[in-house]
């Protein structure tokens, strides 16, 4: 199935993972001028384009606030190959990043990012359980998830009072 906004938990996995294993700077600032606008009116795409924000910045954004701008601007820096490298090491066969968020040129072609309920399922356990995911890689995409301003959608039929909501 199409994958739409679902693909944002694995990035963030992914770009996590990278900043664990030494191989990307959270702090790493990029001009919000420099950011790819996909269009949609996001956040990111109406933030003085001289504001800097770092790949941590923008991993809250793309979670908390769904901005396919932020999540553009960190698939190009943490790249497809090592978000899908990351999908195929957890066993996310239905899993596959191959354009960015509303590029609908691509997604004409045939080149749409797609996953199945499955594989979200075990990447949320994968999260959950810091398996194949290293601790703090879980720690920062959790709290990224748990910061949605989109919880109102859901909470309200979940009938477990304290039931903490992170959605995507």
């Amino acid at each position: 199935m199409p994958a739409a906004s679902t693909v944002k938990v694995l990035i963030s996995a992914a770009l996590w993972s990278a900043v664990e294993e030494g191989e990307l700077d959270a702090g790493r600032r990029i001009p919000a001028g420099q950011t790819p606008a996909p269009g949609g009116g996001g956040l990111l795409e109406s933030i003085d384009p001289a504001t800097e924000l770092t790949l941590a910045d923008l991993d809250l954004l793309m979670l908390a606030v769904s901005d396919n701008a932020a999540t553009n601007a960190l698939l190009d820096v943490v790249g497809f190959e090592r978000v899908n490298a990351l999908a195929g090491r957890l066993g996310l066969a239905s899993t596959a990043v191959r354009r960015r968020m509303m590029d609908v040129e691509a997604a004409d072609r045939g080149d749409d990012n797609t996953t199945c309920a499955g594989d979200m399922a075990r990447l949320m356990a994968a999260l959950g359980r810091a398996e194949g995911i290293s601790l703090g890689a879980c720690r920062r995409v959790l709290h990224g998830l748990a910061q949605s301003h989109h919880t109102d959608v859901i909470a309200r039929h979940l009938s477990a009072p304290g039931r903490v909501v992170a959605c995507k």
